[in-house]
């Protein structure tokens, strides 16, 4: 193991024993960068990640020694804001089935909308398609292909200049133009 790779675990565990501490949370998970994200980016996340109490508890970075660093309950000056792990999906329509789960990572939203919209997912996307809510679809066939993102963006180029040519007509029709 390289010193590296020591201090690291050393900081986990002293992260970890936060919740030894009289007023200490009761619960620090400790995440490394692969255990949270996918993707070529990865390794510019941060090599140690906290959540304290599962989000519901705040970590105020102004504390000092002597001053109360974990604040538990509502939002404070230290928090103006929060996370949570969980999110909801909810989706209607002839495509949807009634009822259904949609058993799904944040990041599986973006290419299963553009499935859904017979669009290309683009082969960089983190996430993958989710069907097990769809009436129709219960397999991979016939789902939309994946292409290189900048393929997508020539497409997208041409796509405006048909529109930008589209409303052109569209006014000169009416009288504007």
């Amino acid at each position: 193991m390289s010193d590296d790779e020591s201090e690291k675990n050393k900081i986990r565990d002293e992260l970890e024993s936060l919740t030894e501490l009289p007023d200490g949370p009761d619960t620090v998970d400790v995440y490394e960068p692969g255990e949270v994200y996918t993707g070529k980016n990865t390794e510019l996340a941060p090599e140690l990640m906290i959540v304290v109490d599962g989000f519901e508890c705040a970590v105020d970075p102004r504390a000092s020694t002597d001053s109360q660093i974990f604040t538990a309950g509502p939002p404070s000056e230290a928090r103006s804001g929060g996370h949570n792990q969980d999110g909801i999906v909810i989706a209607a329509g002839p495509a949807i089935e009634p009822g259904s789960n949609v058993d799904a990572k944040i990041y599986d939203i973006a290419p299963t909308l553009l499935s859904l919209h017979d669009m290309p997912i683009p082969e960089e996307m983190d996430g993958r398609v989710r069907t097990s809510f769809l009436a129709e679809v219960t397999d991979d066939e016939g789902l939309p292909p994946t292409a290189p993102i900048d393929t997508l963006v020539n497409s997208g180029e041409q796509t405006q200049r048909e529109d930008d040519d589209e409303v052109q007509q569209r006014l000169e029709d009416l009288g504007y133009i």
